[in-house]
This record gives structure tokens, sequence and C-alpha cells, in this order.
């Protein structure tokens, strides 16, 4: 027998005829999958006012396991002016990097 053919046809008139139940026309569908979580929100600016708590320039003058260079990040140069660089941030680079990320500690900014 064929499927969908005249026999299909035959078998679902003589079920239907006796009062039984009619096989479906196609299997079942399997479940749809879950939707997929929201997507998370763009990270906001930084905030020009305040600085960066995860900024850190580790180097060979700046040993960041150091606990008297503070990590080597914005505490380690609250007060002293930043823009001319220095303490191993020499390239134009890395002072922008600073100057971006510490505009509290650097007194220059």
């Amino acid at each position: 027998p064929g499927f969908g053919g005249p026999e299909m046809l035959a078998a679902s008139l003589a079920l239907l005829a006796s009062g039984g139940p009619l096989p479906p026309p196609f299997p079942p569908a399997s479940p749809a999958p879950p939707p997929s979580p929201p997507a998370l929100p763009p990270a906001p600016p930084s905030d020009p006012c305040s600085d960066d708590p995860a900024y850190a320039l580790c180097s060979s003058d700046c040993n960041c396991d150091d606990p008297r260079n503070k990590g080597c990040g914005c505490d380690y140069w609250r007060g002293y002016e930043c823009k001319d660089g220095g303490f191993g941030w020499n390239s134009e680079r890395e002072k922008a990097d600073l100057l971006r990320a510490c505009p509290v500690a650097c007194t220059d900014v």
C-alpha cells in the first residue's frame, strides 16, 4: 500500500464509516524550541567623572603585584600629572589610555 494513495483513502473511509478515529494526516510535530533569552543591553559609555576601576598597566616599570604600586591603576597616579606619562607610561597610546581611564586621579585632566 502506498502512502496517500487510493489504499489510504479506502482505509480512511472504512474507519470513518465504522465510527473509528481517523489516522493523523501527518506525523505529530515536534515541540517548538524555547525562545532565546533577551539580548543584554549595550554597556553604558564610560563616566568621564570617575576613574575606571579595571584600568592597570603592568610593565617592567610598574610591578602590579607590588602593593606599593597600588595595582598600577588610577590609584597609582592619584595626585600626579598624567599628560606627560612617565613611570612606565611612555607611548602616546599608554598616555591617552591613562588620561581616559583616570580623569579623577590625574590632576591635569
